[in-house]
């Protein structure tokens, strides 16, 4: 579990799904595009290839060792 909130806690600190930092006046289009570059990148890094693959890994390798019972993740 300490992994798995560490990984959460990355991702709060580095990802935002809204742009603010406005360093300039900008126009609505040139602000919109911002928005949608953040939003894409936020998709893109709690998609499967970031965070939630991430976290499989770790859950993966947590339970790897353990047989028959609730956590066995070679069950079909």
């Amino acid at each position: 579990m300490v992994k798995i909130r560490e990984e959460c806690n990355i991702m709060q600190r580095d990802n935002q799904i809204w742009s603010t930092k406005l360093d300039k006046v900008m126009r609505i289009e040139e602000f919109k595009q911002n928005q949608s570059a953040a939003i894409q990148t936020m998709k893109f890094n709690t998609g499967k290839e970031g965070w939630v693959g991430k976290l499989e890994k770790i859950i993966k390798a947590s339970f790897k060792d353990v047989g028959k019972g609730w956590f066995n993740i070679n069950e079909n």
